[in-house]
Parts: structure tokens; C-alpha cells; sequence
């Protein structure tokens, strides 16, 4: 059996569609609640209250404001080699929360190292251009501390003190964060919303070269939440669906981090497993780092192979992979998992 096929170019006769099902697509910004201090170690909190209103949380985002200095809150001179590290403003942050209603929907804990290992696997090659804007450029070569052997190192510097005399302003996505803000992409209405941002210390954010001390200042933190606005044929059958009380399923990605430290021995077992019973692993990401850890003479937004020979994940009885990976990353012998992860963004989001 076979089904002829017309270009769409030869389908002079079909109408045009436009989509006015949108009357208007608004901003609303969100600080934190009076009092928060961006740059302690604690929590800082912004609420978004019950309104009368179509929020789109997947399409809302962070702008992250502030200055790297010296240690004593002196300007840093150009010749000063320091910047952020790659994907930067995330690792200001142990853990990162957010609540819908009374309920936690996500939270995530080292959101420096979380996001970066799925935007490593996720964003194509050419992110890194668009990317700047968010403090995302990929560090090259052995990822040193220089500006003439780590183009992405140079980039962040040249933003953050040649162009921007010490100062910053980057846009995160919560998508970026969050497998929620990722994967639902309908409005939610009427509801209280709950972002916590639990601060760290700046060791993990900043790679320098140069013996001088510095620190990060956050002046400010800003959630940009969309309000859509229906047009009447789209808002009616909505509000009926409210005032119904229908329940609808919300299924999303989640996301989650765990560390782990380990021995001084050539294998080790780590014992996994999901927050709730309605949870199923889809993806496991591995990455090792040796002696990055609050160390602002490594760079700890890159990882160690640490010649690793195997690795497998056992999900009850079964074993994934199924089969041995024999490798050796000294030997250049490592291209069954560089082919695993290259295959990781095909699958995870259909391509």
C-alpha cells in the first residue's frame, strides 16, 4: 500500500493559519523577600502569589547581577587573570528548589556540576556563541587558566573585566535548571509559586592564574515570569476546566544529583535509587573530578577521565549496558562511550 505525497510548495490552495489564540505575552519580575542577603551562606527566596493569572514557568528565567573583585572588594586589574568558570553562576548555589502550591516539584543539589553535565551532553557544538549570555563558554585545550591556550577561559574574561570592568549580568533559563521547566511547556493558573537559591561560598565559581585573592558580589537577582493573556474563544473553555476541578497529568524529566566520594581503590559500588515508587530511571550521567572541590587553582568545571576501565549501572537485575566496555582513555581507546554520549542528545530529546 502507498500513500502519495505533495510538497507542501505546490499546495497553493491551502489557507493561511495564524495563530492569535494569544492576546498578550507579558513580563513579570520577581525579587527576593526583603531582607535576603545575596551573598551569605543561606537561603534566598522568591515568591510569586496566588493571582488570578496564566503563568509559563518553562519559558521564565534568572538575571544574576554582580561584580568580581578583590578578596578586600578592591577592582581587579585587566592584567589580573581571573574570571568566572564556565557555566559560573550556577556554581554560586549548593542547592537549588522550586515549590508549586505546598508541593516541592524539583530540587537540585551542586547545580554547578548538575547543569553542567547535561549541557555538555544536551547543546549542540554551537551553543557556545549564544551561550556567553548565560556565562556558557566551553573552556579548550587542557582548560588552564590562560588567555592564550583556553579561548573560552579569554571570553569570560574579556565580558567580565575588559568590557565589563569587573561587573556582570547573565540570563539563566529555568530550563536550564530544572527537568520540569524543560519538558511541561503548558501555563499554570492561580497558583503560588517558590523559587529558593540556598547560597555557597565562591571557591567553586571563580579559576584564576594570578596569586590575587578575589570573591564574587551578587547586587542582584531577578525571576522573569511570562503572563500569558488568552484571547476570549481560548479563555472560555479554560476557565471551565478550572471551575470543573479536572485533574491533569504533569509528566516531566527529573532531575537529580548525587555525589559521591570515593576510595582509593580500583572499583567501588554506589547504591542508587529513586525518590518515590511513580519514579523510573531513564539516564544515569557519570563524571569524575579529582582535587576540584573548592579549589580555585583547578578548574571545577572540567572533569577526569581517571582512567576508568568499566562502568555499568545494575537496575535490579538487569545490567546496563549489557555488555563490557573495555577502554582506556590513556590509549585514546574510548570511542564506544564518546559514541554513547554523542547519542545521548538524539535520544533524550527524539532528534
Amino acid at each position: 500500500m502507498t500513500t502519495n505525497i505533495v510538497e507542501s510548495y505546490l499546495k497553493i490552495s491551502d489557507p493561511l493559519q495564524i495563530d492569535e489564540s494569544v492576546s498578550e505575552y507579558n513580563y513579570h519580575n520577581y525579587e527576593p523577600v526583603a531582607g535576603s542577603n545575596l551573598n551569605s551562606n543561606q537561603q534566598i527566596r522568591i515568591l510569586i502569589e496566588n493571582q488570578d493569572l496564566f503563568y509559563l514557568p518553562s519559558k521564565s528565567f534568572l538575571t544574576i547581577k554582580g561584580k568580581l573583585v578583590k578578596s578586600d572588594g578592591a577592582k581587579l586589574a585587566d592584567t589580573d587573570v581571573a574570571t568566572l568558570v564556565n557555566n559560573g553562576i550556577m556554581y554560586l548555589f549548593d542547592r537549588i528548589e522550586l515549590q508549586i502550591g505546598d508541593k516541592v516539584i524539583e530540587y537540585i543539589n551542586h547545580p554547578g556540576q548538575c547543569t553542567l553535565m547535561k549541557g555538555l551532553l544536551s547543546y549542540p557544538k554551537d551553543f557556545e556563541y549564544t551561550g556567553l549570555n548565560m556565562c556558557w563558554t566551553l573552556d579548550k585545550g587542557r582548560g588552564d587558566a590562560s588567555l592564550i591556550a583556553n579561548s573560552g577561559f579569554k571570553l569570560r574574561h574579556e565580558k567580565i573585566q575588559i568590557r565589563g570592568d569587573g561587573n556582570f549580568s547573565f540570563v539563566i533559563p529555568l530550563s536550564h535548571i530544572f527537568g520540569f521547566c524543560e519538558d511541561y511547556k503548558k501555563v499554570i493558573y492561580g497558583v503560588k509559586f517558590t523559587l529558593i537559591l540556598t547560597r555557597c561560598g565562591n571557591e567553586d565559581a571563580i579559576f584564576k592564574s594570578s596569586i590575587v585573592l578575589c570573591k564574587v558580589v551578587i547586587t542582584n537577582i531577578t525571576w522573569t515570569m511570562p503572563n500569558i493573556v488568552p484571547n476570549f474563544e481560548q479563555l472560555n473553555p479554560l476557565y471551565k476546566m478550572i471551575e470543573s476541578k479536572k485533574s491533569f497529568p504533569i509528566g516531566f524529566m527529573y532531575r537529580n544529583m548525587d555525589s559521591y566520594d570515593v576510595a582509593t581503590s580500583n572499583e567501588f559500588t554506589w547504591r542508587l535509587g529513586p525518590r518515590s515508587a511513580s519514579e523510573k530511571p531513564r539516564y544515569t550521567i557519570i563524571a569524575f573530578q579529582t582535587d576540584r572541590y573548592k579549589n580555585v587553582d583547578r578548574n571545577p568545571a572540567v572533569f577526569d577521565h581517571c582512567d576508568v576501565r568499566d562502568i555499568h549501572v545494575n537496575l535490579n537485575a538487569d545490567r546496563y549496558p549489557n555488555i563490557d566496555i573495555i577502554k582506556s582513555f590513556r590509549s585514546e581507546d574510548y570511542s564506544f562511550t564518546y559514541h554513547s554520549a554523542r547519542q545521548f542528545r538524539e535520544n533524550y530529546y527524539g532528534l
